[in-house]
């Protein structure tokens, strides 16, 4: 049923009780009043904040454990972007020093100065 957390074995109980000590004629005067008073409780203001009130009570630690979780994303995600940007600084280093590599290579290699090491008259005085 789940009123009050009472199910149908218990309802079963409370009235079997009411009916050893009320007898049926109370019994049914007495259900009415109870069930007028419940219906009081429920439809009123109060109920309403108070079922509001559990409600979000009941999920709190539920938006607590996703809020962690998004301060933990946001810090992995923080540490990734960190990493990333490490690693475009290093790959932006690397490739503007390699057109100065590139020319020292290729003044190195010019096919003139060659020449001029393999000759008869560089390789004596060496």
């Amino acid at each position: 049923m789940g009123f009050f957390n009472i199910g149908i074995p218990e309802l079963i109980l409370v009235l079997t009780i009411m009916l050893v000590f009320l007898g049926p004629d109370k019994l049914r005067e007495s259900s009415r009043n109870f069930a007028r008073f419940i219906r009081k409780v429920v439809r009123s203001e109060t109920w309403r904040n108070f079922s509001v009130m559990y409600h979000e009570m009941k999920h709190y630690p539920e938006e607590i454990m996703k809020e962690v979780n998004l301060e933990e994303t946001m810090k992995e995600l923080n540490e990734i972007n960190a990493r990333t940007q490490a690693e475009l600084d290093r790959i932006q280093n690397s490739v503007r020093s390699m057109p100065k590599a590139v020319d020292s290579d290729s003044s190195e290699s010019n096919p003139s100065d060659s020449d001029k090491e393999n000759t008869p008259e560089t390789k004596d005085s060496l």
